[in-house]
């Protein structure tokens, strides 16, 4: 149905622009609330208008159920208090609804389909971002439409707007000179890079009609987003992608030792320029401060998006650098194993289910989890998304 096919894209780009966007960090625009319930109505009708054609099984009925009480209990059990109890009902809603949809998705292509829709979006964002950076932070041609004021982290800034759909919110010195790295709608590089990722690895495992052009514009920008992890994962998943395709054993034999060797440098060479930085220091130290948070409550956590606990383990040569960059160890330190539970299930279950044959399904889930593993989006809509499709995957019939 095309009223379907329109509310799916507009939940994705509900979701995208939920992802860590400046629109968020703008000051004095409360957007994330308005993202949230844009996305609550919009699942709602994608809902209404599903259960009109569909009958929802009752063992489906029954995990939802338990789903919900499972969730609404951590609003106890983990404290939350204040605002964040808003913020945390209002998220579990969008969960609750998200799955509810994938639900009722009765075949496991009806979910290949949703993820290519959102590569397709992900798609028009490549080439938009790839435009602006090349004629307007490089090359200067098309100067900004405007100035905005954001706050990402404990820092106000004005930062150059182009039309609302790119901005230059991050530079870096690269030999001496500052440049700007290609964040597009995001507040660091780093969520364009996960982001371009993702769609790159959809792209290549469930897109029949590959497109070389498409795949290269997703490499640039990961490339000029200079994220390390994103480079990292690029590799590694172009290696892996070598590794199982039917091309020539003779072939393989002659190619596959020399990728190794230059990739391994190359790896090499960005994770030894890396350690040089003082965001590598504090990617470690997120590590260690979040497991030692984490022993103080493991298995409720130590509060639901509350750092307080972490900073008390942080290094003291941070000063105003306390942002998390990773997931898995603010997930465990702020909700401890009870809500681990329902992340890395879904993980899992993808990974090693033997019911699962789709061998595709499987690397796509794993590169995920590295992401998740290296990259801070703990409770963003996307892993919502992306973990409602990990549990009801293996229930689809065609699976």
């Amino acid at each position: 149905m095309k009223i379907r096919k329109l509310l799916d894209y507009l939940l994705i780009i509900c979701i995208i622009l939920e992802f860590n966007s400046v629109y968020l960090a703008m000051v004095n625009v409360d957007f994330r609330i308005i993202i949230l319930i844009c996305n609550i109505i919009i699942s709602c009708l994608n809902i209404a208008i599903l259960l009109k054609n569909r009958r929802v099984k009752k063992r489906k009925i029954i995990y939802l159920t338990m789903y919900a009480f499972f969730i609404i209990a951590f609003v106890f059990l983990n404290r939350i208090k204040g605002k964040l109890i808003i913020n945390f009902l209002l998220y579990f809603l969008i969960s609750f609804s998200l799955y509810c949809i994938f639900f009722m998705m009765n075949t496991s292509n009806e979910i290949k389909e949703f993820l290519l829709k959102f590569k397709n979006v992900i798609l028009i964002l490549a080439y938009t971002f790839m435009f602006f950076y090349l004629f307007s932070t490089v090359l200067k041609i098309i100067p900004n439409s405007n100035m905005v004021k954001v706050k990402w982290g404990t820092e106000i800034r004005n930062i150059k707007e182009y039309y609302g759909i790119y901005f230059e919110m991050q530079n870096m010195i690269v030999f001496g000179k500052s440049i700007y790295r290609n964040s597009g709608i995001f507040v660091e590089g780093t969520m364009n890079s996960a982001i371009m990722f993702i769609a790159l690895i959809i792209d290549n495992l469930f897109e029949e009609r590959k497109n070389k052009i498409n795949n290269i514009v997703f490499l640039l920008n990961i490339i000029t987003s200079f994220s390390t992890t994103g480079i990292i994962a690029t590799v590694l998943f172009y290696a892996v992608m070598f590794i199982k395709s039917k091309k020539n054993k003779r072939v393989k034999a002659l190619v596959l030792p020399v990728a190794m060797i230059i990739g391994s440098i190359f790896i090499i060479l960005v994770l030894s320029a890396k350690m040089d930085t003082s965001s590598y220091t504090a990617r470690m130290d997120d590590y260690i401060a979040c497991y030692k948070a984490w022993k103080t409550k493991p298995i409720f956590g130590c509060g639901y998006r509350d750092n307080t606990k972490i900073i008390q383990f942080m290094s003291k040569s941070r000063i105003n650098n306390i942002g998390l960059s990773n997931s898995v160890s603010a997930l465990l330190a702020q909700s401890g194993i009870y809500l681990g539970i329902i992340y890395f299930i879904p993980f899992l279950k993808l990974i090693f289910s033997k019911k699962i044959k789709n061998i595709n399904i499987k690397f796509f889930t794993f590169f995920v989890f590295f992401l998740f593993a290296t990259t801070i989006f703990t409770y963003t809509l996307l892993i919502i998304m992306l973990l409602a499709i990990g549990w009801v995957y293996e229930q689809q019939e065609d699976t």
